[in-house]
């Protein structure tokens, strides 16, 4: 995650899971609104992209991986926030 001051942020991450069939977005939820979801488009096994957040509180980041009727949520991170030009965040620990 990198944040630019502006409430853009720039994220990378790589699912276990990249195929046609399978919808990816990216959603950031905070305790001062609605989480903020966007569509990404995986290129070469990567979802990528840049986008705009609101908010100035610590973000919980999840991927929403779709098929069908079918989804699953993958928590990426908890608490991200942005200062003095840099990001900080708790990457989240996958389940056993």
């Amino acid at each position: 995650f990198i944040g630019d001051g502006d409430g853009r942020v720039s994220f990378r991450c790589v699912p276990s899971v990249v195929n046609e069939e399978y919808t990816y977005q990216i959603t950031f939820a905070d305790f001062d609104g609605p989480p903020q979801t966007f569509d990404v488009i995986p290129s070469g096994g990567v979802c990528a992209g840049t986008v705009g957040v609101t908010g100035g509180g610590a973000f919980d980041v999840a991927l929403v991986i779709s098929s069908g009727a079918d989804s699953r949520t993958v928590l990426l991170a908890t608490g991200l926030g942005f200062h003095n030009g840099g990001a900080s965040w708790t990457p989240a620990a996958e389940k056993p």
